[in-house]
C-alpha cells in the first residue's frame, strides 16, 4: 500500500467529480469542466510525443477503477461530454500503458 501517496491526485479527482455532480458545488463544476479537457490534452500531448507513463508500483487495476467510477458518477448525473472525456483518458492510458510495457519487455529469445 505504499503506492497510496502516488495517486493522491488521482483520489482527488475522483472526490471532486462527485461534489460536482452529487453536492452541486459550483466551484467543483469548473474544476471538472477544466482539468477533464486539461487531462486530456495531456495524454493526447503525452501520447504524440511517445512519451512512458511512469507508474511506479501503483496497480493497473487502480487506474481502471478510478476512471471507471469517473465515467459512471458522470454517466449518471448525464455529464455526456465529461463522461465522453473520462472515457478517452482512460482508452489512452490503456494505450500508454501497453506501450510502455512493450517497451520496457525484453525480446523473447
Amino acid at each position: 500500500m505504499g503506492w497510496v501517496r502516488h495517486v493522491v491526485i488521482d483520489i482527488a479527482a475522483v472526490a471532486v467529480i462527485a461534489l460536482a455532480t452529487f453536492g452541486g458545488h459550483p466551484w467543483a463544476k469548473w474544476v471538472v469542466w477544466i482539468y477533464t479537457p486539461l487531462m486530456l490534452l495531456l495524454k493526447l500531448a503525452a501520447m504524440s510525443a511517445d512519451v512512458a507513463p511512469k507508474q511506479g508500483d501503483v496497480p493497473d487495476w487502480f487506474y481502471h477503477v478510478t476512471y471507471a467510477v469517473s465515467v459512471v458518477i458522470l454517466l449518471y448525473h448525464f455529464w455526456y461530454w465529461e463522461a465522453a472525456g473520462w472515457i478517452a483518458i482512460w482508452l489512452l492510458s490503456v494505450v500508454a500503458a501497453s506501450r510502455g510495457r512493450s517497451i520496457t519487455r525484453p525480446a523473447k529469445k
